[in-house]
């Protein structure tokens, strides 16, 4: 029996088939995929520009199980000099966030359903009931700039 891999038959036929699909529904080149991810997170509410940040640490990582909720989820973002670490409460829905250094005005939770807009304290400190699974924080920053977090799931 021939390896389906190495036979030429079903090489050209992949062919056939790849031709056949991009005939079709050709999809967009490589420079129009960057533009469309990237003008994604350029502006958001106001015109502020967003920085998309990125995720450095999850405490599931560290060895952590869902175990029911019996213990915090942490999970942390970094964008450049703006940290947010963002707090799973055990058996609630109350996510906390914590923004470094202070100085955002306002945190929104993104859900796949609603946006939930929240006041960010003098120590950076935010709260916001959730009840969804996925969720992701959009921030508004200082002198007209943001970031938004990579969703997250419960």
């Amino acid at each position: 029996m021939s390896d389906a891999a190495s036979d030429p038959r079903d090489e050209r036929l992949l062919d056939l088939v790849r031709d056949a699909v991009d005939a079709a529904e050709p999809g967009p080149d490589e420079d129009v995929l960057d533009a469309i991810v990237s003008s994604a997170f350029r502006l958001g509410p106001g015109g502020a520009q967003l920085t998309l940040a990125d995720l450095v640490a999850d405490s599931l990582d560290a060895g952590g199980v869902r175990d029911g909720g019996s213990t915090d989820r942490v999970i942390s973002f970094v964008a450049g000099g703006t940290t947010v670490e963002v707090h799973f409460l055990p058996s609630s829905d109350t996510v906390v966030g914590q923004v470094t250094p202070a100085g955002a005005r306002s945190a929104t939770v993104e859900t796949p359903d609603q946006a939930t807009t929240v006041a960010v304290d003098d120590l950076g400190l935010f709260t916001c009931d959730v009840t969804a699974t996925f969720l992701r924080v959009r921030l508004d920053l200082p002198e007209g700039t943001g970031l938004v977090t990579r969703w997250m799931v419960r």
